[in-house]
């Protein structure tokens, strides 16, 4: 055992002496790989776009309950008939009050988690993601007393804003279009 000393020899299967012409200076060949590619069921044209999309998410995920108490917020400023479908929430008048609310942060984090769950099938995995979206479809907002698909289509424009705010600067023209992109792939899954 130990180090090989010069003149031992050759480490490698069916070696010989370190002399030995026929295995000295033989390189394997690189393996080549070809360029990732995105399933065609997704909602994006190249594998750059998802890739993107994944890391900004990074960043959203970092401050999730925030990005999705806020989404949430903005959503019952612009249609606060949205609060009676989470009971107890149309009595609370406070956002302060709401942000603290147990019922509100299940209510706000639930579409976050979701689509945290369904990015982590995005490279390969897509019939678990597209299951994960019809299964909350059936599993939560089916369940929300009036619940209809307007709720989730008037939650697009709060959801690209709060992840506009998360993000700062790194939000740009490309991110928003990624992000609407993921988002109706979503909602289109979560209604079907």
């Amino acid at each position: 055992m130990g180090c090989v000393q010069s003149g031992d020899g050759d480490p490698r299967p069916g070696g010989g002496k370190l002399g030995n012409t026929a295995t000295v200076g033989v390189q394997d060949p690189l393996p080549t790989s070809q360029p990732k590619t995105v399933d065609p069921r997704l909602p994006f044209e190249n594998y750059r776009q998802l890739f993107n999309l994944k890391n900004s998410w990074k960043a959203v995920s970092r401050s999730m309950e925030n990005t999705a108490k806020e989404c949430l917020i903005r959503l019952f400023r612009t249609h606060p008939e949205y609060r009676s479908l989470h009971k107890g929430l149309d009595s609370i008048d406070s956002e302060d009050d709401l942000r603290e609310n147990m019922v509100f942060e299940e209510a706000a984090m639930y579409f976050f988690t979701t689509l945290d769950e369904v990015l982590g099938f995005a490279d390969g995995k897509v019939d678990m993601a597209i299951a994960t979206l019809q299964s909350a479809g059936g599993d939560y907002y089916a369940k929300l007393p009036g619940f209809e698909p307007a709720y989730l289509k008037d939650m697009e424009q709060p959801f690209l804003d709060s992840v506009r705010d998360t993000l700062g600067d790194r939000f740009n023209e490309s991110t928003e279009q990624n992000f609407r992109r993921i988002y109706e792939f979503c909602v289109s899954h979560i209604l079907n």
